[in-house]
């Protein structure tokens, strides 16, 4: 039983990973894009995990923290 809850919660967090990403891009504020992106990157992480894909669940870990750091040094960024 457990094994197929598996893929079908990867399949929803990467459904609601799209959801938030095109929300995202549709944001006029920087500041609402950038908490929209990480929000879908933890959800990709998500996805990824529950497909036992953990390279790219590493890899989503790291473009949150890249986000949370163009957030925090946004003149480093330019």
């Amino acid at each position: 039983m457990l094994d197929s809850v598996g893929p079908l919660a990867g399949q929803f967090f990467g459904f609601v990973s799209l959801l938030l990403y095109l929300l995202a891009f549709a944001s006029r504020r920087d500041e609402r894009l950038m908490v929209i992106l990480v929000l879908a990157n933890v959800t990709f992480a998500l996805q990824f995990a529950f497909l036992g894909s953990w390279t790219a669940a590493t890899l989503s870990l790291v473009v949150i923290l890249r986000i949370a750091l163009a957030r925090r040094y946004p003149q480093a960024f330019e």
